[in-house]
Protein backbone atom coordinates (compact mmCIF):
# COMPACT_ATOMS: atom_id res chain seq x y z
CA UNK A 1 0.00 0.00 0.00
CA UNK A 2 1.48 3.32 -1.05
CA UNK A 3 1.92 6.18 1.40
CA UNK A 4 1.74 9.86 0.51
CA UNK A 5 3.65 12.62 2.22
CA UNK A 6 1.57 15.69 2.94
CA UNK A 7 3.61 17.90 0.60
CA UNK A 8 2.79 15.63 -2.37
CA UNK A 9 -0.90 15.76 -1.42
CA UNK A 10 -0.75 19.55 -1.02
CA UNK A 11 0.88 19.84 -4.44
CA UNK A 12 -1.90 17.74 -6.00
CA UNK A 13 -4.59 19.70 -4.15
CA UNK A 14 -3.23 23.05 -5.33
CA UNK A 15 -2.99 21.84 -8.92
CA UNK A 16 -6.51 20.36 -8.77
CA UNK A 17 -7.75 23.79 -7.62
CA UNK A 18 -6.27 25.26 -10.79
CA UNK A 19 -3.52 27.15 -8.99
CA UNK A 20 -0.41 27.41 -11.19
CA UNK A 21 2.55 26.21 -9.12
CA UNK A 22 5.96 24.73 -9.84
CA UNK A 23 5.84 22.80 -6.56
CA UNK A 24 5.89 23.01 -2.78
CA UNK A 25 8.09 21.80 0.06
CA UNK A 26 8.19 21.46 3.83
CA UNK A 27 10.95 23.85 4.90
CA UNK A 28 10.27 23.67 8.65
CA UNK A 29 13.85 22.54 9.27
CA UNK A 30 15.46 24.91 6.74
CA UNK A 31 17.91 27.53 7.92
CA UNK A 32 16.63 31.07 8.22
CA UNK A 33 16.53 33.67 6.93
CA UNK A 34 15.00 32.35 3.76
CA UNK A 35 16.05 33.70 0.39
CA UNK A 36 13.82 36.68 -0.47
CA UNK A 37 12.51 35.01 -3.63
CA UNK A 38 10.96 32.19 -1.61
CA UNK A 39 7.23 32.37 -0.93
CA UNK A 40 6.84 30.90 2.57
CA UNK A 41 3.60 30.18 4.42
CA UNK A 42 4.04 30.09 8.21
CA UNK A 43 1.40 27.88 9.81
CA UNK A 44 0.20 28.25 13.41
CA UNK A 45 1.44 24.70 14.18
CA UNK A 46 5.02 25.72 13.35
CA UNK A 47 5.12 24.04 9.94
CA UNK A 48 6.63 26.20 7.22
CA UNK A 49 5.62 25.60 3.60
CA UNK A 50 7.44 26.93 0.56
CA UNK A 51 5.15 27.28 -2.44
CA UNK A 52 6.70 28.12 -5.80
CA UNK A 53 3.95 29.84 -7.76
CA UNK A 54 4.29 30.23 -11.50
CA UNK A 55 4.50 33.78 -12.85
CA UNK A 56 0.98 33.35 -14.27
CA UNK A 57 -0.54 32.96 -10.76
CA UNK A 58 -2.86 35.82 -9.89
CA UNK A 59 -2.91 37.43 -6.46
CA UNK A 60 -6.27 35.70 -5.86
CA UNK A 61 -4.77 32.31 -6.73
CA UNK A 62 -1.80 32.96 -4.45
CA UNK A 63 -4.13 33.90 -1.59
CA UNK A 64 -6.22 30.79 -2.26
CA UNK A 65 -3.10 28.59 -2.33
CA UNK A 66 -1.76 30.12 0.88
CA UNK A 67 -5.11 29.55 2.61
CA UNK A 68 -5.16 25.91 1.51
CA UNK A 69 -1.60 25.45 2.85
CA UNK A 70 -2.50 27.11 6.17
CA UNK A 71 -5.18 24.54 6.98
CA UNK A 72 -3.88 21.49 5.13
CA UNK A 73 -3.77 18.16 6.98
CA UNK A 74 -0.07 17.35 7.38
CA UNK A 75 -0.55 13.77 8.62
CA UNK A 76 0.82 10.98 6.40
CA UNK A 77 -1.77 9.28 4.21
CA UNK A 78 -1.99 5.93 2.46
CA UNK A 79 -3.83 4.58 -0.56
CA UNK A 80 -7.42 3.56 0.19
CA UNK A 81 -8.55 0.01 -0.50
CA UNK A 82 -10.02 -0.35 -3.97
CA UNK A 83 -13.18 -1.94 -2.52
CA UNK A 84 -13.79 1.15 -0.35
CA UNK A 85 -13.34 3.51 -3.29
CA UNK A 86 -15.70 1.31 -5.34
CA UNK A 87 -18.39 1.57 -2.63
CA UNK A 88 -18.12 5.37 -2.76
CA UNK A 89 -18.34 5.38 -6.55
CA UNK A 90 -21.41 3.13 -6.44
CA UNK A 91 -23.03 5.53 -3.95
CA UNK A 92 -22.87 8.45 -6.38
CA UNK A 93 -26.16 9.58 -7.90
CA UNK A 94 -26.87 8.66 -11.51
CA UNK A 95 -26.20 12.27 -12.52
CA UNK A 96 -22.86 12.33 -10.68
CA UNK A 97 -21.80 9.01 -12.21
CA UNK A 98 -22.71 10.30 -15.66
CA UNK A 99 -20.58 13.44 -15.15
CA UNK A 100 -17.60 11.40 -13.90
CA UNK A 101 -17.83 8.98 -16.82
CA UNK A 102 -18.21 11.81 -19.35
CA UNK A 103 -15.03 13.45 -18.04
CA UNK A 104 -13.02 10.29 -17.62
CA UNK A 105 -13.94 8.73 -20.96
CA UNK A 106 -13.45 11.94 -22.99
CA UNK A 107 -10.61 11.99 -25.50
CA UNK A 108 -7.43 13.88 -24.75
CA UNK A 109 -6.71 15.26 -28.25
CA UNK A 110 -3.31 14.26 -29.58
CA UNK A 111 -2.71 11.95 -26.62
CA UNK A 112 -5.21 9.20 -25.81
CA UNK A 113 -8.72 8.30 -26.99
CA UNK A 114 -10.01 8.29 -23.39
CA UNK A 115 -8.62 10.27 -20.44
CA UNK A 116 -8.28 7.24 -18.16
CA UNK A 117 -5.89 5.58 -20.63
CA UNK A 118 -3.29 8.21 -19.67
CA UNK A 119 -3.08 6.85 -16.12
CA UNK A 120 0.44 5.72 -15.21
CA UNK A 121 -0.29 4.37 -11.73
CA UNK A 122 -0.18 0.76 -10.55
CA UNK A 123 -3.66 0.15 -11.96
CA UNK A 124 -2.75 1.22 -15.53
CA UNK A 125 -2.70 -2.33 -16.94
CA UNK A 126 -6.00 -3.19 -15.25
CA UNK A 127 -7.50 0.04 -16.60
CA UNK A 128 -6.58 -1.09 -20.13
CA UNK A 129 -8.30 -4.44 -19.52
CA UNK A 130 -11.42 -2.67 -18.22
CA UNK A 131 -11.34 -0.43 -21.30
CA UNK A 132 -11.50 -3.59 -23.41
CA UNK A 133 -14.44 -4.83 -21.31
CA UNK A 134 -16.34 -1.58 -21.79
CA UNK A 135 -15.61 -0.94 -25.48
CA UNK A 136 -14.95 -4.36 -27.05
CA UNK A 137 -16.65 -7.01 -24.96
CA UNK A 138 -19.80 -5.01 -24.37
CA UNK A 139 -22.13 -7.02 -22.17
CA UNK A 140 -25.41 -6.15 -20.54
CA UNK A 141 -26.18 -2.66 -19.24
CA UNK A 142 -25.47 -3.88 -15.69
CA UNK A 143 -22.12 -5.37 -16.76
CA UNK A 144 -21.21 -2.14 -18.56
CA UNK A 145 -22.03 -0.07 -15.47
CA UNK A 146 -20.02 -2.42 -13.23
CA UNK A 147 -17.04 -2.16 -15.61
CA UNK A 148 -17.30 1.63 -15.62
CA UNK A 149 -17.42 1.73 -11.80
CA UNK A 150 -14.40 -0.60 -11.61
CA UNK A 151 -12.51 1.61 -14.03
CA UNK A 152 -13.42 4.82 -12.19
CA UNK A 153 -12.33 3.26 -8.87
CA UNK A 154 -8.96 2.17 -10.25
CA UNK A 155 -8.39 5.62 -11.77
CA UNK A 156 -9.19 7.30 -8.43
CA UNK A 157 -6.77 5.00 -6.62
CA UNK A 158 -4.05 5.96 -9.12
CA UNK A 159 -5.05 9.66 -9.11
CA UNK A 160 -6.18 10.25 -5.50
CA UNK A 161 -7.34 13.86 -5.92
CA UNK A 162 -9.33 13.28 -9.12
CA UNK A 163 -12.77 13.12 -7.44
CA UNK A 164 -12.09 15.55 -4.60
CA UNK A 165 -14.60 18.22 -5.53
CA UNK A 166 -13.85 18.11 -9.26
CA UNK A 167 -14.69 21.17 -11.37
CA UNK A 168 -17.33 19.23 -13.33
CA UNK A 169 -19.26 18.52 -10.08
CA UNK A 170 -17.95 19.98 -6.79
CA UNK A 171 -20.58 18.01 -4.82
CA UNK A 172 -18.54 14.85 -5.41
CA UNK A 173 -15.86 14.21 -2.79
CA UNK A 174 -14.15 10.81 -3.09
CA UNK A 175 -10.50 10.55 -2.15
CA UNK A 176 -8.09 7.83 -3.20
CA UNK A 177 -6.19 8.27 0.08
CA UNK A 178 -6.89 8.18 3.82
CA UNK A 179 -4.96 9.12 6.98
CA UNK A 180 -2.71 6.43 8.38
CA UNK A 181 -4.20 5.52 11.78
Amino acid sequence: MATYEWTARLDATLRAAGIPIWGCADITQAATPYPPEWHVVDRTDGVKVRIDYQDSATSGQITQGDNIALTFDVRPYRTRRLADIFKDVQALTASQQQKVWADLSAAVPGDVPRKYLASVGPNAASIFVMDWCVYVFGGTAAQQKASQNDLISMYVQDNPAYLRQPSFDPTINISGTEPIP
